[in-house]
């Protein structure tokens, strides 16, 4: 947030690094206690910097203050948990159908297992009517040998 919008005694989201173009998912609940400009040495603009108390989820101050940036400031905290959990119900829904179409795909490919281990049995036990051979002597992994050490 700029500095002009941001206001004494309101309720913030505050990260300690601000990624380009994407919202952080570990902000802290702060409360501003200050607001001031001041230039650094051999600095040209000026800076904005805010005075931070931390606060729980629920709003109960921790008792830790500091001294940050105000470009450190991303929204007003309802604002902010509003589009997290926006983001994170998003999320938990896509994960969720991915989830449902591994299954799909998991479920799908042990039918065509089944159907092929069924064929490969049926193959197997036409070989040994057909041959009239006992069936536990024939695998499918080597059905030649199988009639081969028939006694």
């Amino acid at each position: 947030m700029n500095a002009q919008s941001v206001w004494i005694g309101e309720i913030y989201a505050y990260t300690t690094y601000r990624p380009e173009r994407m919202l952080p998912m570990d902000c802290k609940r702060v409360r501003i206690l200050d607001k001031y400009t001041q230039t650094p040495d051999g600095a040209k603009k000026a800076q904005t910097f805010v005075y931070i108390e931390y606060q729980t989820e629920d709003g109960s101050p921790t008792g830790f203050t500091e001294r940050v940036n105000v470009n450190r400031i991303v929204d007003f905290w309802d604002q902010y948990k509003a589009a997290r959990d926006s983001i994170l119900r998003k999320q938990d829904e896509e994960r969720l159908e991915r989830e449902r179409i591994r299954a799909a795909a998991e479920a799908e490919r042990m039918a065509e297992a089944q159907k092929r281990q069924q064929q490969q049995e049926d193959t197997l036990n036409a070989l040994a009517q057909t041959y009239n051979i006992p069936r536990h002597k024939l695998s499918w992994y080597s059905p030649r040998r199988a009639l081969i050490d028939i006694d």
